[in-house]
């Protein structure tokens, strides 16, 4: 199995490569492609983002379990919050491990006292709690990001108004 050069020139035989020879995001990589496009199997995938960056789970991992899912079941196990959350989940299972096991992380109802389980869409209330704390690193450390981002956006959207104001024909 073979892929390509980052860069590389699909026509061109000199930019293919031998799996073996890559990095092991490179190998993670190609076979996670491999796999999300042949077949229509269900398909189990244990940390699909070990060895790979963010730019790799986001272009890669995040993009073809989008397009993989109507053709297939996938079930993926993940410590990465783009994954379920820009992949579009249909379903998300929060597990943890008790001591005595991994089980479905639960509260109990304080008004019923049924066990309710931390499991469904992105819009359930535990379920986003659960993914912006065990997956984002909790809610300050998410707002930390957003505001340092938003700076960098704020100067990006405003270079970008000044570049408009700069191409529009003088008014007569």
């Amino acid at each position: 199995m073979d892929f390509l050069r980052d860069g590389g020139d699909p026509a061109r035989h000199r930019d293919w490569q031998p799996l073996t020879a890559g990095s092991p995001g490179q190998r993670s990589a190609a076979m996670l492609s491999f796999v999300l496009h042949h077949g229509n199997d269900p398909l189990v995938l244990d940390q699909p983002e070990d060895d790979l960056d963010t730019e790799w789970i986001t272009q890669l991992v995040v993009r073809q379990l989008r397009a993989s899912r109507w053709n297939r079941q996938v079930i993926v196990i993940t410590h990465n919050a783009n994954i379920p959350v820009n992949a579009d989940a249909e379903r998300v299972v929060v597990l943890e491990n008790t001591g005595r096991g991994i089980t479905v992380r639960h509260d109990v109802d304080e008004a019923t006292g049924t066990c309710v389980e931390h499991c469904g869409p992105l819009e359930d209330q535990r379920v986003r709690a659960d993914i912006q704390q065990i997956l984002e690193g909790g809610v300050e450390a998410f707002i930390r990001r957003e505001r340092r981002y938003n700076n960098e956006l704020s100067s990006y959207r405003a270079a970008l108004r000044q570049a408009s104001v700069e191409m529009r024909p003088a008014d007569k």
